[in-house]
């Protein structure tokens, strides 16, 4: 029989180290449509993936572009694609009902508060990924499988799903429909342009026939998808964090401009730099992008938590 006097436990189904802003964006998002239906979704289509292109292997004995890249074209569009729109209204309860100086005032930067949000997409599109991992073993049994191709193809779907998602959760912060549609096309766009460069240096025959200069050139590739990936990520919390800004000093320009801009100048900023180097110093010139943007308001990116203030003493 319980005491009177001791305390009550309460079972928590997330530890105490775990983020508060993350905590709640989790618990919300897993009662959302948003990801119950992409997770059904991207299941079923799988199954169809995988009947193509054991369809294909058995009439052919080798598997066509379509068949072969069926499995990886479902997982861009829902995991890359789909499930980032989660975030259309991400910065909506914050920004637009003013939420944000109650969330700064109870202790919690505005790094806290746009890194929540983010992060729950990252958690939301793992969780979708590592249940894939038993289609992988499928696809292994069926032949003609080259893990270093899909690892690196993972990797590209989960940090294309990272850019997408906080490029549209930058978007969110505005009230103008219009505003928040083009930023989140012209991520969606990005993350595409990057997906399919990607895919189709992959599938290069030279690189599979395991030439040397050819596998340096893909390695390239690679990080400099990579690097744009971060680059997307650094700009659409940027973009988010701005529409937190309590106030701007007179002569400061606003930094939601300023992300925007960067935005859309960044292709030709990267394509300017990577003709400058002949192609080979674009990740560097991404190294250097990526360095500005976590030095951009490093004063304000350093906020420590901040202590509730005091309640008076009647």
């Amino acid at each position: 029989m319980r005491s009177a006097t001791s305390p009550i436990i309460v079972p928590s189904d997330f530890p105490e180290w775990l983020d508060s802003m993350v905590v709640k964006e989790f618990r919300q998002a897993m009662r959302q449509r948003m990801f119950l239906v992409p997770f059904a979704a991207v299941h079923f289509l799988m199954i169809g993936a995988l009947a193509l292109e054991w369809q294909a292997l058995q009439e052919n004995g080798t598997t066509s572009w379509l068949a072969r890249n069926a499995f990886w074209l479902v997982a861009y569009a829902v995991v890359g694609f789909i499930m980032p729109l989660r975030g259309f209204e991400a910065m909506q309860e914050e920004s637009g009902g003013r939420n944000a100086d109650t969330l700064i005032i109870a202790g919690l930067s505005r790094w806290r508060i746009v890194r929540g949000k983010w992060l729950v997409q990252a958690g939301l599109a793992m969780l979708v990924l590592v249940s894939l991992l038993p289609y992988f073993i499928v696809r292994y049994f069926f032949g003609a499988f080259d893990l270093w191709i899909n690892l690196v193809q993972l990797m590209n779907v989960f940090s294309c799903c990272l850019a997408t998602s906080a490029l549209i959760i930058g978007a969110s912060g505005y009230a103008n429909y219009t505003v928040r549609i083009i930023i989140s096309a012209v991520s969606v766009l990005y993350a595409m342009i990057s997906s399919v460069a990607l895919t189709v240096a992959l599938n290069e025959q030279a690189f599979r026939s395991g030439s040397g200069m050819q596998i340096v050139i893909v390695t390239v590739i690679v990080l400099y998808g990579l690097g744009f990936m971060g680059i997307c990520v650094l700009l659409g919390l940027q973009l988010a964090r701005a529409h937190l800004k309590v106030y701007l000093v007179p002569w400061e320009p606003s930094p939601t401009r300023t992300m925007v801009t960067l935005i859309i100048c960044l292709p030709f900023i990267l394509g300017a730099g990577t003709v400058a180097t002949c192609g080979w110093g674009g990740p560097l010139v991404e190294a250097v992008l990526i360095y500005s943007l976590l030095m951009y308001d490093r004063d304000a990116s350093r906020e420590k938590q901040r202590k509730p203030l005091p309640l008076p003493i009647a």
